[in-house]
């Protein structure tokens, strides 16, 4: 039986000897596996962070909305499909008496009604999220109140803002925010503050009553979403199909296929990116290949010289592949580190931005884009780490196979005879 250790001493003794080559070859090996490791780890940190923003938009199970798009200045509606918009464009409201309705429909367990319209803080836009208070709650979720309290009435001026948003205006609770809608100055109480861990949706999203926004935006009985949650989430495609065909201009939409379209561009990507890794550690593959092969032609003797004293076939085979291997551990280690380092520093480089106008019919829209910055962790796991890893090693083998295939075939006759 080959003594494991020995072959270890041997590659290591062999690799250390010829240091400057060992390290270019091992060079080749992490620089694929880092471009592996750090863009797997971020497109971990973009799959996160797109749950995370989808769950701050609602947990409702289900969302109707109207799809209707009507001339606000003149009432009349506007045909799907319109590119471009002359005159202001909104998404017509929804008439909130339907809502005992659609709660009387059995495989509900809640639903709400919610209000949404564009207001400015100075010349900054934020949208105000008219909600009532409990009810909000019960089915998209507490606000996570970190400072001061939740809203508690149904129809006075107070208002829950986002940290970010807070910190940014030098706020703090029981201050007073002044926002401008429809060209009127309205002064908010502040009574709590949020956190959501998005900074977009802290600094966007601001809470108020519902029935205090229908009266300052002249929208009484009028609201822009109804919010459901369901006792069984199984059954919301049965019932999105149901409430679509009481009410045809509605559109349900249900939140796992917000989810599944972001599953799937992320899957998307990870291939992309994956190929890309591969594509990065093949080539340092072929630089291992040359390395052993190198190895080989300038060890005949040495070869030669094991096989006369009874080294058989399979230990010259297994020397090689050992070497083949420490270079892809080294390889796969160092490449590790360096793409942990790369997957922090890229995104402050090539950070991730959204351009977006916010509200059609607002003063944004029309206007230059509204431009956001999403900030990008990267997640890293002992799979992607594993992966990386064994990843490095099977590539090494691989490209180690050869060269070692070739150095078990050497004849201590033939070392002989050339010298």
């Amino acid at each position: 039986m080959v003594d494991v250790l020995w072959l270890l001493n041997t590659a290591l003794k062999d690799l250390f000897s010829r240091k400057t080559r060992s390290i270019l070859t091992i060079a080749s090996i992490a620089i694929g596996i880092a471009l592996l490791f750090s863009l797997i780890s971020l497109v971990n940190g973009v799959e996160s962070r797109s749950a995370t923003m989808i769950r701050q938009l609602t947990s409702a199970d289900i969302i109707i909305r109207n799809t209707t798009r009507v001339d606000t200045s003149t009432g009349i509606p506007s045909p799907e499909g319109t590119r471009g918009f002359i005159r202001p464009i909104t998404l017509s409201l929804i008439n909130e008496s339907i809502l005992q309705n659609i709660e009387s429909i059995e495989s509900i367990y809640y639903a709400t009604s919610l209000l949404t319209t564009q207001a400015y803080v100075d010349e900054t836009p934020i949208i105000l999220q008219g909600v009532i208070p409990g009810e909000y709650e019960l089915v998209a979720g507490s606000l996570n109140i970190i400072n001061g309290r939740s809203l508690s009435c149904l129809n006075c001026p107070e208002v829950v803002v986002g940290k970010s948003l807070m910190e940014r205006l030098n706020l703090s609770v029981g201050g007073t925010l002044t926002i401008t809608v429809n060209n009127t100055q309205v002064y908010l109480n502040v009574v709590g503050v949020y956190e959501s861990g998005v900074q977009f949706f802290e600094m966007m999203n601001v809470y108020v009553p519902l029935y205090f926004l229908q009266n300052i935006t002249g929208r009484v009985g009028l609201v822009s979403e109804i919010l459901i949650k369901l006792k069984n989430p199984g059954d919301a495609q049965s019932v999105a199909s149901y409430i679509q065909s009481i009410y045809p201009d509605l559109r349900a939409t249900l939140q796992t296929a917000q989810i599944q379209q972001a599953s799937q561009l992320i899957s998307t990507l990870t291939t992309f990116f994956l190929t890309i890794g591969l594509i990065a550690i093949i080539a340092g593959g072929f630089g291992v290949a040359n390395t052993m092969l190198i190895n080989v032609f300038e060890r005949m003797r040495e070869i030669g010289i094991l096989r006369a004293i009874g080294a058989s076939s399979r230990t010259i085979l297994l020397m090689f592949l050992t070497e083949a291997l420490v270079l892809g551990l080294f390889g796969g280690v160092t490449g590790i580190c360096t793409g942990f380092i790369l997957a922090y520093i890229l995104p402050n480089y090539f950070p991730i931005q959204t351009a977006s106008r916010i509200l059609p019919g607002s003063r944004a829209f029309g206007g230059s884009p509204q431009i956001t910055q999403i900030s990008i962790t990267p997640v890293i796991t002992w799979d992607t780490i594993m992966l990386a890893l064994i990843i490095g090693v099977i590539v090494s083998l691989l490209a180690g196979l050869y060269p070692a295939w070739r150095a078990s075939r050497i004849k201590p006759i033939e070392v002989l005879r050339h010298g």
